[in-house]
């Protein structure tokens, strides 16, 4: 490797953890449930090496019945060993394995376009400022490994063991891969190049826990509620039209450049998945691989082969299901910049580079450091280590009523014993990829987490804790119930509410005295 490589690699991989490091433990402010989930899981398996259902070594995590691919738990240990339980150290894992992949993608990049460091540093940096890949390295997101170990099992090439290993490894890290790998595997073979049987047969022997555990209700839960054939009536006509449908959404320039994800965990204000002015690069570059598509094969064989999976889902676009899509737009929009600055002279590249790479900055900085921690607070949970942390102050019984399993980021934010939690969470024993049936399990005589019953937890000395419309001032009032604290959001206004109840004032002001009354 040359000194001049060796300094850009180093480079961009220092650039690519400070912009996805900076405030990382604070924003996305808050930690919402999905993360808790997995964060508390790998500290329980890294205490005890079992989870919260004390289930030795999962493969999926039954959690709180998502049952979400559990190989990134395994890499969430190391830092939490070494740092603790905290959102800084479940974090750290998705900044590494991003940044990892800004390289990674960079040399494959070197492989399907051209060996040429032009192509090495522009791909490194569209990557390294990538808004959807910048947010889902921050965030706890399971498309993130999945990319990554996809992406080096097509740079270690997929006819080798160590890339069709890369590519079974990733099937294990994001559900919807598990189709992706065998259709793009297919096509290689087909397209290609011929992968020796010997060696697709040490992939499929890896695959075999997969094959069994596609068996199971668990792991096909998610799956199955996510598909849209059954609203089809299996109408051949419906079908096909869904499908195009869908697929040509994941393929629009539209949901790629310009209009943000619908659900604003996905990602960043008014950016999409790229920087709009590289719809022009895009276009430029597409046009050029399509007129000579036969010496870029395998890249055309993925920009046509990802979308389909996700297009059979009901979501008219997903940024975490158009995640590998990410790898073929990538180097199309590459190849398009490339095509572009061979035009231009020096002085021309020099100031089009500071032009669009101010730009993209300003953008960037804008969507991710002001606009993500004081407009989407409320959707990553925000107030929830804050409100966790208060209410141990308190030495009666607290009643949490909060819409998501908010169960989890209690065990989270207070470390509670692993040992502890195994003894109160149902034993599933072999049922434990079966049981897509939950319900909250985590009731203490300190803490219980489920809705508010009007007709008998007013007349228990306890606090209740919730959201805005859990408890209303006219109901506060009527029930003689006193606000004890308030979680304010980044922006000041109260988000989370605690009052405590006044159970012998609540009795004394009733002239017919009600069961619970009578009762004390």
């Amino acid at each position: 490797m040359s000194k001049r490589l060796c300094v850009t690699v180093l480079l961009m991989t220092v650039a690519a953890i400070v912009i996805r490091g900076i405030g990382l433990s604070s924003n996305p402010p808050g930690l919402y449930v999905d993360e808790a989930a997995l964060g508390y899981n790998a500290y329980s398996i890294s205490q005890t090496g079992r989870d919260e259902y004390n289930f030795s070594l999962p493969t999926y995590l039954r959690s709180f019945g998502t049952y979400t691919p559990a190989l990134v738990v395994y890499l969430i240990i190391i830092p939490i060993r070494i740092l603790g339980l905290s959102v800084l150290s479940l974090r750290a894992t998705p900044l590494i394995i991003g940044s990892l992949t800004v390289i990674s993608l960079a040399i494959l990049s070197t492989r399907l376009i051209k060996s040429s460091f032009p192509v090495f540093l522009i791909t490194g940096i569209v990557t390294a400022l990538a808004p959807s890949h910048i947010l889902f390295s921050r965030g706890f997101y399971e498309p993130t490994l999945g990319l990554l170990l996809f992406t080096l099992g097509l740079a270690k090439r997929p006819d080798t063991i160590i890339g069709l290993i890369l590519l079974s490894l990733s099937t294990y890290a994001y559900q919807p891969q598990r189709l992706i790998v065998f259709l793009f595997i297919a096509c290689f073979f087909i397209f290609v190049r011929k992968i020796p049987w010997s060696k697709l047969t040490m992939f499929l022997i890896s695959q075999l826990p997969q094959f069994y555990l596609s068996t199971q209700s668990g792991p096909n839960t998610r799956l199955i509620n996510q598909l849209w054939l059954p609203q089809t009536g299996h109408n051949l006509l419906l079908i096909i039209r869904e499908f195009v449908s869908q697929y040509t959404a994941y393929l629009s320039p539209s949901n790629l450049f310009w209009f943000s994800d619908p659900d604003p965990q996905r990602s960043l204000p008014f950016l999409s998945v790229f920087f709009p002015w590289q719809i022009i690069p895009y276009l430029v570059g597409l046009f050029w691989i399509i007129n000579r598509y036969k010496h870029y094969r395998v890249l055309v064989i993925t920009y046509l082969l990802f979308p389909v999976a996700a297009a059979l889902t009901k979501d008219p676009f997903s940024t975490m299901r158009a995640s590998l899509l990410f790898i073929p737009v990538t180097m199309v929009i590459v190849t398009g910049i490339l095509l572009i600055i061979r035009k231009l002279n020096r002085v021309g590249r020099i100031l089009a580079s500071v032009l669009l790479l101010g730009l993209s900055w300003g953008h960037l900085y804008r969507s991710l450091f002001i606009l993500l921690p004081n407009q989407r607070y409320l959707a990553w949970n925000y107030g929830y280590q804050q409100l966790f942390t208060k209410i141990n102050a308190y030495s009666i019984p607290v009643l949490v009523d909060l819409d998501k399993p908010s169960y989890v980021q209690y065990l989270f934010f207070n470390k509670i014993n692993p040992n502890f939690v195994q003894s109160l969470a149902p034993y599933l024993g072999r049922d434990y990829y079966r049981s897509i049936s939950w319900q909250d399990y985590f009731v203490t005589s300190r803490v219980s987490f489920r809705h508010l019953d009007w007709r008998n937890d007013i007349y228990k000395d306890q606090l209740i804790v919730g959201g805005p419309n859990v408890i209303s001032q006219s109901q506060a009032k009527e029930h003689f119930l006193k606000l004890e604290f308030t979680i304010p959001s980044p922006l000041g206004e109260s988000i989370l509410f605690a009052y405590r109840t006044d159970p012998a004032f609540k009795c004394a002001s009733q002239t017919v005295k009600p069961e619970p009354c009578l009762l004390k």
